[in-house]
């Protein structure tokens, strides 16, 4: 057998086996995700023929998971009088079917069918490129990356990975070489330019940072030396977004989404549920009071930055692994440029205009590169030397080793509602954790305005009593502080745990103290970093301190307190 009908083998194999998955795999539930708004627009799809969200829609999603969502995303058009899921049609619409036929996995199994489209399409369309090299390639982006991981949650960033590669996979020249003298579109001109077009324009409704995705498209070799083209494309995409516009209008929703549809949570209650139609415009006005703006600061947007490169949680870098391989293996000449420059201006925006959601939401390897990332796949260059190319892959499949090891275990455990169980410990000992981002949590309060949160170990902060319980021996802490903390004071309830390691701090006295436990006063190395939250524009100093003791030494509880002065 020769090595590319091996590397064909090997990648219907395997995404064999994630369609498995998604289909045998129910444990998650959109109450943890925070997806049920895809979920319940597509059952109103299937059951009632609508978009527009009831009171049936929600008892529907209460009795199929048994449990209440975490957020749902509505809007409403005629202050509360109907009200329409704010989401963009296209990816129910695809959902439905599967839905209606796998009621608790349709979704999983629609995001395997989508994502298995997708890489059989592009390894496809390289083979001219790469020859035996194509689906191999595909191997190393698809499951060297946590995009696999993305098919199991209802979400719907795999969907726009897919139309985004489906629409530059229009567009892009298929042979090798820089592009600028071939065609490049198919399905013939200028029909090739109306399909990219709307399909491009669905990122576009979805978040208008992805207008990056059509700029990049208009500027490309093989679209701008032909006005047609060019037309088309943009004819494309204003049919699109106007069908998705008129669409939400009918259901309710208004004009556009932006500027009636808000994001629901049970903390603020949910329509229908908590409160009636009549509360819609009361409710509309304390989420806008409630909405958070801070002027510039350059050090959060610097931590922003590092958080959205090299995050423990978000990071590009350690779960998207292959996108320096990808940039590597081709020239950026051609139509490459404008696909990588959009590629690199999508991080830029998101620091600027969002510095504490840089991923979107509540994190894990930030879903909102994958449509810039599936327009990357289309670059390999057979030009760049094979040496160079095998270099790459090892280097990725490295990284992805001390990254992906948790997922490619188990898919599932990104979305696990007992914690970030995909960090594995080389990236709780290497990367770090995203404090400039507004889902992580602040920490409990323990001693005037010292906060503390257990982000690795076994551990957890217990508010009601002011202690941190560590069970396994090892907890990692984020202090945070109002102002620099030159001590802090640790009381353990028992005897200090023999062989105790500290990482973050040093040991300067140890001693008995009235009460049963020992004090200890650490003084710390100095904090991590000094940036404002999105609660508060006032700069927190925030300090990273690892206690480490054998696992046979037992579980133990200690308290925090500012030692400055002791």
């Amino acid at each position: 057998m020769s090595w590319q009908w091996l590397g064909w083998a090997l990648l219907t194999a395997l995404l064999a086996v994630l369609l498995f998955t998604a289909a045998a795999h129910r444990s998650y539930a959109p109450s943890v995700v925070g997806e049920a708004t895809y979920l319940m627009q597509a059952e109103s799809l299937v059951r009632d023929l609508d978009l527009t969200y009831t009171r049936a829609d929600y008892d529907r999603q209460l009795l199929r998971w048994a449990g209440d969502p975490a957020e749902l995303a509505l809007a409403s058009g005629s202050d509360g009088r109907r009200i329409v899921f704010d989401r963009p049609f296209p990816y129910a619409l695809w959902l439905a079917p599967f839905v209606a036929l796998w009621p608790r996995a349709g979704a999983a199994v629609a995001n395997g069918v989508l994502l298995a489209l997708a890489a059989l399409l592009v390894a496809g369309f390289l083979q001219r490129r790469l020859g035996a090299w194509a689906p191999w390639w595909l191997v190393v982006l698809v499951f060297g990356s946590a995009l696999f991981a993305f098919v199991l949650p209802a979400t719907g960033e795999v969907f726009l990975l897919a139309v985004t590669v489906a629409g530059f996979a229009v567009l892009v020249p298929s042979r090798p070489g820089d592009g600028t003298p071939q065609p490049g579109v198919r399905l013939g001109a200028p029909r090739g330019g109306y399909f990219a077009g709307a399909l491009l324009a669905i990122p576009l409704a979805t978040d208008w940072l992805y207008g990056l995705l059509l700029a990049a498209a208009w500027w490309m070799p093989s679209v701008a030396g032909r006005a047609a083209v060019r037309r088309a494309l943009v004819a494309g995409a204003v049919a699109m977004l106007a069908a998705i516009v008129v669409v939400h209008w009918l259901a309710g929703g208004g004009w556009w989404t932006a500027a009636n549809g808000f994001l629901f949570t049970a903390t603020t209650g949910f329509p229908l549920v908590d409160f009636p139609a009549a509360e819609w415009p009361s409710a509309v006005r304390y989420l806008e009071g409630h909405v958070s703006t801070f002027p510039w600061d350059a050090e959060l947007r610097l931590w922003s930055i590092v958080d959205l490169v090299f995050g423990r949680a978000i990071g590009l870098m350690p779960y998207f692994a292959p996108l320096l391989l990808l940039v590597a293996s081709g020239s950026l000449r051609g139509f490459r440029r404008p696909i990588v420059v959009a590629a690199f201006a999508w991080p830029a925006a998101v620091v600027v205009l969002r510095p504490f959601e840089v991923a979107g939401a509540e994190g894990f390897a930030n879903p909102g590169f994958l449509p810039f990332y599936g327009a990357l796949w289309l670059l390999p260059d057979p030009r760049r030397r094979p040496v160079r190319l095998a270099a790459g892959v090892a280097a990725t499949a490295l990284v992805a080793t001390l990254f992906l090891s948790s997922l490619w275990r188990h898919p599932w455990i990104a979305w696990d509602d007992r914690g970030p169980g995909h960090e594995t410990s080389a990236a709780r000992r290497l990367l770090p954790y995203e404090t400039s981002q507004r889902w992580c949590p602040a920490g409990a309060v323990v001693d005037d305005e010292l906060t503390v949160a257990a982000v690795g170990g076994d551990a957890w902060v217990e508010a009601r009593h002011r202690r941190v319980v560590v069970e396994g021996g090892f907890a990692e802490l984020v202090i945070g502080s109002g102002r620099p903390l030159r001590a802090l004071r640790v009381d353990f309830e028992g005897p200090v745990p023999e062989h105790l390691r500290l990482r973050g701090a040093r040991m300067e006295a140890a001693e008995e103290s009235p009460s049963p436990g020992t004090s200890s006063i650490l003084v710390p190395a100095g904090p991590r970093r000094r940036h404002a939250s999105d609660w508060s524009s006032r700069r927190s100093y925030r300090y990273v301190v690892a206690l480490e003791w054998p696992p046979s030494a037992g579980p133990a509880a200690l308290r925090l307190r500012n030692g400055d002065g002791e």
